[in-house]
């Protein structure tokens, strides 16, 4: 557990996007994470109104706030948009196609999104340290896939938990290279002004990530502990 624990810390600093997202970009995400992660950790410890104390100022800071603050749009410039150099669903379809009605519409599939997960994690899973973090890595992969006005940023936290997720299952190594991957992109889409590799096919991989975990990894996780148990 140790050399596990050691080698995640590690790979958080040798991860160029990590180290990005963290606070060389002058952002102050790697703070707002901080309250998630110990949402996490009261969780386990079944301290539920305080995780969900510490979960609600993680959303607020790190997703909505930003989302919604003046500063936001003025940061990347140019008019409002679908998706801020981030792969998601918005560059498939078009981050400045129909904004208005599409992000209604990205609203509406998020909120239906988040409480199809809240019923998967009452119904098929029990609260051991392992399913707590396979269901927060599907929560920061899809929520952040199909909500609107997403940035660059937007892939901190499922960066930090695909490392934690692949010291407890290395053999899925490769899952969290691909993620580490896509969100470099994205950092380096900021960076240059524009991707080298075009937005809409870095949003299909994640796509095809996405699909891989909740069809086939997850599966494999439950049918693994159950034939341990």
């Amino acid at each position: 557990a140790k050399i596990r624990s050691f080698l995640t810390f590690s790979l958080c600093f040798l991860s160029p996007a990590m180290a990005i997202g963290s606070g060389m970009a002058k952002t102050g995400d790697g703070v707002f994470l901080s309250f998630f992660l110990l949402a996490m950790l009261l969780f386990e410890k079944r301290r539920y109104i305080l995780s969900a104390v510490m979960l609600a100022l993680s959303a607020g800071a790190f997703v909505f706030v930003p989302r919604f603050s003046p500063w936001f749009t003025e940061m990347h410039g140019g008019p409002r948009m679908l998706s801020y150099n981030f792969p998601n669903l918005y560059q498939l379809i078009g981050p400045d196609a129909f904004v208005s009605e599409y992000e209604k519409a990205g609203y509406a599939l998020t909120l239906a999104a988040v409480t199809a997960l809240i019923i998967w994690t009452v119904k098929y899973l029990k609260n051991t340290n392992v399913k707590t973090l396979t269901v927060c890595l599907a929560f920061s992969f899809i929520v952040p896939f199909i909500l609107p006005g997403m940035d660059e940023r937007a892939g901190l936290l499922s960066m930090l938990l695909s490392l934690c997720f692949v010291m407890v299952f290395p053999k899925y190594y490769y899952f969290a290279v691909a993620e580490q991957i896509t969100c470099f992109i994205a950092w380096a889409s900021f960076f240059r002004g524009s991707s080298f590799l075009p937005m809409s096919y870095v949003a299909f991989v994640r796509l095809l990530l996405i699909l891989l975990y909740i069809c086939r990894i997850v599966p494999c996780i439950s049918t693994e502990k159950k034939e341990n148990d």
